[in-house]
Formats: C-alpha cells, structure tokens, sequence
C-alpha cells in the first residue's frame, strides 16, 4: 500500500498472466463495490502475442450504464516477452506500447473514476498471447474494492 501526500491509500491489484486476447471482451478487473479511483495500469507480455493485426483496447463496463473506452486501439501484432502497456488517461489516446524499455504511466495524472463492474480487454482477433496485468487504485466510496478476474 502507497500513502500519498494527500493522505489517499494506493493499492496494488496484480492479475496472474493469462490470455486476455479473444473475440468477445475478456474481464480483467472486477470493482466489486462503490466506485475506485484508478491510478495506474500496467501490461507486460510473458508469452508473445501471435503474428497478424490485432487490435487492443480496455474499456470499463458497468453493471448500469454504458461501456466506456480507456484508451484506443494499438495494434499488438507479434509483441514480444517484455514488451509494456500503460494508459494515459485520456480515452482517445492508444493503449502505450515500449518494447523492453521504460514507459510512461499517464494515469498518475489523469486518473480514471471506475464504477461497479468490470474493467475488460477488447481485443479484434483471438490470438494467443499472456499478459501480466497490474492496477494501482484507491477506493471513492467506503468499502470499495478493486479485484482481478
């Protein structure tokens, strides 16, 4: 846990590694109650992603309302072991891709409020591919939680 100057309480929220690449939108993270604030996303391919366009996005789906992009689309055809996803926060901005360096994190800044439901991978074609996914979050609304699927 993460205590930032203004006193809010980060956690960290990490995803096993698994293939969040298919035809139908795959859930990654599930707020379970309230609402969090999502202050940083990471993806790191552990098994490389299948040569062939394919389209990457996330999106948040409420149990009420409607679904919202995250980001926009990157085409992840044949990312390697290594290669880093991040957001910048700004939903017509693609999901960030650096292959084996460092990479910005834009949600620090500009982080997302995220209601109940599901935070899902969308991705254009089912490929194989393993990602690691990480999520920093703080709860808006008392006993809000912030859980991998």
């Amino acid at each position: 846990m993460l205590i930032t100057p203004s006193g809010i309480s980060i956690t960290r929220t990490i995803r096993a590694t698994s293939d969040i690449f298919g035809v139908a939108a795959v859930p990654v993270f599930r707020v379970a109650t309230g609402m969090v604030y999502l202050f940083g996303f990471v993806g790191q391919v552990t098994t490389q992603v299948t040569a062939g366009a394919n389209n990457l996005n996330f999106v948040s789906n409420p149990t009420t309302g409607t679904t919202t992009n995250l980001c926009a689309n990157l085409d992840v055809d044949a990312d390697d072991v290594g290669t880093l996803y991040a957001m910048t926060g700004i939903i017509t901005d693609a999901l960030l891709r650096s292959e084996h360096g460092g990479i910005r994190d834009g949600l620090w800044g500009n982080p997302f409020i995220i209601p109940i439901g599901d935070i899902e991978a969308v991705s254009a074609a089912n490929v194989a591919g393993s990602v690691q996914l990480t999520a920093w979050w703080a709860p808006i609304t008392d006993g809000a939680t912030l859980i991998a699927v």
